[in-house]
């Protein structure tokens, strides 16, 4: 299969840019700094068609291509016809794609494992097939353990890994943002590579850990989380009672209101959405804390750590201990062993001398994941990759 002539194409897939996630936030940090940076041509293929502007920053050296499949049209529908409607969408879905991708020839198709895991690896453009894996393949099951019991629990899980087993090929290439994840895939997979997810900034200058508040940053929804840490301040609060702890997530703030008015907490617990910019608003605090959350591959904590700030977190996988050098940079707790969060909170906050040292060892401790330094580790895969037998392989470097 000739490659046409002209600048090397790298293709990233995704739905949509309207919608607030993380993942997508760091989706388009990465295919920006590409498009700026490299040498090779960023096409980004959305597979819904929408007015609604992108909600995070995109190059505009990025072309953005939309396939117009709109599967999101499928909430408005029954059940029989949605199902119906979204095989019909599904074939759509693979045959603009696959035009795209012989037209484009690019030299490696990025997935961030959504709806054309299904088809992708059939599609011979010649492309070396590329998936972002960002949860745990045993964890992938769209119930809760409290829905279902845990024979059927158990059940979907092998069922889930049975089936990207079969729609990832030998020759495509995994990427996991953490070292606990790479360690599990391995079993499953032969070329599984690990590079981290970038800070989004990366600043000199870091904050001076003076202020007496704590900050934390989790989901309102969340059936726990905000309510061990509200546990955590009223055992500190009668020996601390000029700090303040500040509670910033997404949904409904109520239950925890209340939670927080009936222990007569309110003069030092507050709640507020989440801030839009949240370096504009780490500095303001002199210690982060994280008891679960949903945050579970250390995002946050990662931010907060490089401005600076010392991190208490439960031990929880992926994320927290990749981050946190316990005693050195921070405080791991088991989870849930609330005398010991509690204990090191309070020791950050009694003793200004170990905030300072701690969030030093910190800012220099996330350094490695400045977003050039990743960067660098993305371009190495790309530019490992070489055309021979009719299609990519991985070249390692030993």
């Amino acid at each position: 299969m000739k490659r046409q002539d002209g600048p090397k194409k790298l293709v990233f897939l995704t739905d949509v840019l309207y919608r607030k996630d993380n993942m997508l936030r760091i989706f388009c940090q990465k295919i920006s700094w590409l498009a700026e940076n490299s040498e090779y041509e960023i096409y980004l293929v959305l597979t819904e068609k929408t007015r609604i502007p992108a909600r995070y920053e995109l190059s505009p050296k990025v072309i953005v291509v939309s396939l117009d499949v709109n599967y999101e049209r499928l909430k408005k529908k029954e059940f029989l016809d949605k199902y119906i409607s979204y095989v019909r969408k599904l074939y759509t879905h693979r045959k603009r794609l696959k035009k795209f991708l012989y037209q484009a020839r690019p030299v490696a198709t990025v997935s961030m494992m959504g709806r054309e895991l299904l088809f992708l690896s059939r599609i011979k453009d010649g492309s070396q097939k590329i998936y972002e894996f960002h949860y745990d393949i045993r964890s992938c099951v769209a119930y809760s353990k409290r829905q279902i019991s845990t024979f059927v629990y158990l059940l979907l899980q092998w069922y889930n890994i049975i089936k990207v087993l079969f729609l990832i090929r030998k020759r495509d290439v995994v990427v996991a943002d953490t070292e606990t994840i790479t360690q599990k895939l391995k079993r499953y997979f032969k070329n599984i590579v690990f590079i981290p997810n970038p800070l989004k900034d990366y600043p000199p200058v870091i904050g001076k850990n003076e202020s007496k508040k704590v900050m934390a940053i989790g989901d309102f929804q969340s059936e726990r989380g905000f309510n061990h840490l509200i546990d955590v301040w009223e055992r500190n609060t009668r020996k601390f009672p000029d700090w303040r702890l500040h509670l910033y997530g997404d949904g409904n703030q109520e239950r925890y209101r209340n939670m927080i008015k009936s222990r007569r907490l309110g003069r030092v617990i507050q709640c507020y959405e989440r801030p839009n910019n949240l370096y504009e608003t780490y500095p303001k605090y002199s210690i982060f804390v994280q008891a679960y959350g949903f945050d579970k591959f250390g995002r946050h904590l990662m931010e907060a750590m490089a401005l600076g700030i010392p991190c208490v977190a439960y031990d929880v996988p992926y994320g927290p201990g990749e981050l946190i050098r316990d005693e050195l940079n921070g405080f791991l707790v088991n989870p849930n062993y609330l005398l010991d969060f509690s204990s090191k909170v309070g020791m950050l906050m009694r003793h200004e001398e170990k905030r300072m040292a701690m969030g030093l060892q910190a800012h220099e401790d996330v350094g490695r994941y400045e977003v050039n330094r990743v960067m660098d580790e993305w371009m190495k895969l790309y530019n490992s990759i070489s055309f021979r037998k009719k299609r990519y392989l991985i070249i390692r470097e030993k």
